[in-house]
């Protein structure tokens, strides 16, 4: 059997509804589905496949309760290299921001969550900037650390996120109103950080203040090794980088 005969069939098994079979209306049976999806995309990295698959997934965390959101979320972080099969991005990103709306902060958790695992295949939407960089802040502290998450993966992957985030984190490091903890939770996005010569340059910049303005000691060691990391991988830095 060929990989495109063996693509199709396994794409109409999916349409039929037998692999994931979240159908049932037993939560332990779904929660099975979903926890076997991992082995199923790595033995089947088809584009077509995966794309429906990984679709299917998300509109099962659009629909389902927290308990298999999490269980979806796990999944998405084990199938990194799959998820670059994804081409219906636009599509992923509407059927899971539909829950960034809920009432639920646990549910608002858990989008961001599963936004920072699909970080490679909506890394340009817009809307998930945006929902990420207004979270940062948010008065829900399982929700802030969830936003902190999504940041560090956002950065890694896209310029243009780093460019928005980029006067969050001023206004956020810089602000005497912002406890010393969240600040200490989000100096690992620098090191992650994405961008042209100009948005590196003011990050050293932002660093430089905050260290000669910040009294906490974990705060400024936190912030050296996060700033050192990023000085060794743009090398054109490292003679930005304060000690």
């Amino acid at each position: 059997m060929d990989a495109s005969t063996r693509s199709h069939m396994t794409l109409n098994t999916l349409e039929k509804g037998e692999i994931l079979g979240l159908r049932s209306r037993a939560l332990n049976e779904k929660m099975a589905t979903i926890v076997n999806m991992t082995t199923f995309l790595r033995e089947n990295p088809f584009p077509f496949f995966v794309n429906a698959a990984v679709l299917r997934l998300c509109e099962a965390f659009r629909d389902e309760c927290n308990e298999l959101r999490l269980c979806i979320v796990r999944v998405m972080g084990e199938c990194s290299s799959e998820l670059r099969l994804v081409f219906s991005n636009d599509e992923v990103a509407r059927r899971v921001l539909k829950v960034s709306h809920s009432n639920d902060p646990l549910a608002r958790s858990l989008t961001l969550q599963i936004l920072a695992k699909l970080a490679s295949v909506v890394a340009e939407n817009k809307q998930v900037h945006h929902l990420i960089v207004t979270s940062i802040d948010s008065e829900e502290a399982q929700e802030r650390l969830a936003a902190t998450v999504a940041t560090e993966a956002f950065v890694g992957v896209s310029r243009s996120f780093s460019q928005t985030v980029f006067e969050k984190l001023c206004v956020t490091f810089l602000s005497p109103l912002v406890s010393p903890t969240t600040k200490i939770g989000l100096v690992g996005v620098f090191s992650n950080m994405q961008g042209d010569v100009e948005i590196i340059m003011k990050v050293f910049a932002l660093g430089e203040r905050i260290l000669n303005e910040a009294y906490n000691q974990q705060l400024i060691l936190a912030l050296i090794k996060s700033l050192t990391t990023l000085a060794v991988s743009c090398k054109f830095a490292v003679s930005e980088l304060v000690i």
